[in-house]
């Protein structure tokens, strides 16, 4: 099994060609939020040592290379198809209802699929300004 880092993401995505579109980075972003919540563990754990952090730890840090995974699995999708879930997800919706004359549940399964997709891609990019507006920062800034 891969570990998915930032060093393995940064490969993969100059590698491919891939591009770092808006759905690209609401995985980064969640992957960072993981991090940080990993980073702020090992903090505590250095502190006050205990199975249970540890396991959390642990928990944090696959979330962690999980969302990197799906970020580069995001990447290869959209340009497979040639076009971004939350650049032009909207335009890709507003062609299926021509095309169903407004009747979404004639969409085939991978259309729902996508529509389904692009929708929580859109609610957690959303859900994730406002958390990310919420974890202090340090001193110096840095989160």
């Amino acid at each position: 099994m891969t570990d998915f880092n930032a060093r393995v993401f940064k490969d993969e995505m100059t590698k491919h060609n891939y591009v770092n579109s808006q759905a690209v980075q609401v995985w980064t972003t969640e992957a960072a939020r993981h991090k940080h919540f990993v980073n702020t563990l090992n903090a505590s754990f250095e502190v006050h040592p205990n199975p249970v952090t540890l396991d959390q730890l642990a928990k944090e840090d696959k979330a962690r290379s999980d969302c990197v995974e799906i970020a580069l699995k995001t990447a290869e999708a959209e340009k497979n198809q040639g076009w971004g879930y939350l650049e032009m997800g909207q335009e890709y919706v507003n062609n299926l209802v021509m095309k169903y004359q407004g009747d979404l549940s004639q969409c085939t399964e991978i259309e729902r699929k996508t529509i389904d997709y692009i929708e929580s891609l859109d609610a957690r990019r959303k859900q994730l300004v406002e958390v990310t507006k919420q974890i202090p920062t340090r001193k110096d800034g840095k989160q």
